[in-house]
């Protein structure tokens, strides 16, 4: 049997309920007679981060993997669900596995019955000898030959539970409640524009609140809710509110949306982006339009500054090489959130006007804030353009010196 798994980072807190709601998993897997999934976690580490105040907090954290043996049924493996109930098929797929091209242009038909009609849900198989069926569920005892399909459907729900463990995150109750998806990303425009983006990946990671939740509170709100809501937005000196800068938001991220190129993630979201409403479950992937939309628009910026100030830059080091790089200037640090956890975009600069850049995944040196020059050890990882701009990536880096730290906020008005 093959072996599907999913890593994430959590806090080293946080492993406790990780493994309790694990162990509910299995003892499912266990009714069922099946082998349930296993949790592997690595040392503690250190992880830091700046605060919306501005001050450094440090946390431990630890990488967690869980695995499990794949679970099949006369040969046949559950890869994915289709779920029919919007106006065009949106997956939900086990990792490691991507939508069928398939289930994409003909989702309703079952490859048992052969017949094609309204379904609320598909299932995408997969025999061990390679061979792919999309079946429908009233369909799967008579396909399976089997008294019940449990177990299967125990290993995609079970891959489900994990990923909404990770995230643990409030969601707003209300079982099908809907809003018009207008209103949605309006709202998740203002939530932005006010708080931020927050992915539930850097929620988790500092301790914060969630874009999506933040948007729930607000569409569902009451009393103390909407209360505290405006309290904060108020310490942040702005007005809980929609304005017309928000309207204009959301028919610019369903643009930039459609010319995206395919992946799962990008497919459901144009899915989404063409229903009227917006379901709770779907909350998330709503304002996530919304969120990529502005990171991008970031990131844009950010590359045009970059390709201005990094016109003449050349490469330096030697790849494979460990060395000390002289007098480097942090220019700039960008959080990247993504399936695999997140990470910080360091770049610097040189005196000479070169480039390099540092994807740090794992401890982050104090001294290394924007404005700092230091001197810093490091290994060439590659050289490489980007946007026209010739970069040096480094590795493993520490600082060996501290040239100069920019003047806090705090110590300006001493």
């Amino acid at each position: 049997m093959s072996k599907r798994e999913i890593t994430e980072s959590i806090k080293a807190a946080y492993l406790p309920v990780v493994m309790k709601k694990l162990k509910t998993v299995n003892r499912r897997a266990a009714q069922l007679g099946v082998t349930g999934l296993t949790l592997d976690a690595s040392d503690p580490y250190p992880v830091s981060y700046r605060d919306e105040h501005g001050f450094r907090r440090t946390y431990q954290a630890l990488d967690v993997t869980v695995s499990g043996e794949d679970v099949r049924l006369a040969g046949w493996g559950l890869r994915g669900v289709v779920d029919l109930s919007h106006s065009e098929p949106m997956f939900r797929m086990v990792p490691g596995f991507d939508a069928p091209e398939i289930a994409k242009s003909d989702a309703g038909r079952c490859d048992h019955c052969n017949k094609v009609r309204t379904r609320a849900q598909t299932y995408i198989l997969e025999h061990e000898d390679g061979r792919g069926m999309l079946v429908g569920r009233s369909c799967m005892k008579d396909f399976l030959g089997v008294a019940s399909p449990e177990s299967l459907y125990w290993w995609m729900g079970a891959w489900g539970r994990i990923e909404d463990m990770f995230n643990d995150e409030p969601r707003p109750s209300g079982g099908d409640i809907a809003w018009e998806l207008t209103e949605v990303l309006n709202v998740a425009a203002s939530m932005i524009r006010i708080f931020g983006w927050v992915s539930a990946g850097r929620a988790r990671a500092e301790d914060g609140i969630a874009t999506k939740q933040r948007v729930g509170e607000y569409l569902q709100g009451g009393g103390d809710t909407l209360r505290n809501l405006k309290d904060e937005a108020a310490r942040r000196g702005a007005l809980l509110e929609i304005l017309d800068v928000d309207r204009k938001v959301g028919p610019l991220a369903i643009a930039w949306l459609r010319m995206q190129s395919e992946s799962d993630f990008i497919h459901n979201c144009r899915v989404l982006a063409n229903d009227e409403f917006c379901r709770d479950r779907d909350l998330g992937l709503a304002c996530a339009i919304v969120g990529c939309y502005h990171a991008a628009q970031a990131r844009e910026s950010e590359e045009t500054s970059r390709r201005e100030n990094g016109a003449g830059s050349e490469y330096v080091g030697t790849v494979k090489t460990r060395k000390i790089f002289i007098d480097l200037t942090v220019i700039s640090k960008r959080r990247i959130d993504s399936d695999f956890g997140t990470s910080t975009l360091i770049t610097f600069a040189d005196p000479g006007g070169n480039q390099l850049v540092w994807f740090c995944s794992g401890y982050e040196p104090d001294e290394m804030v924007e404005g700092a020059t230091l001197d810093v050890r490091a290994t060439v990882k590659r050289h490489s353009e980007f946007r026209g701009v010739k970069q040096t990536s480094i590795t493993r880096a520490t600082v060996v010196k501290t040239q100069h730290l920019p003047r806090t906020e705090e110590e300006a008005g001493a």
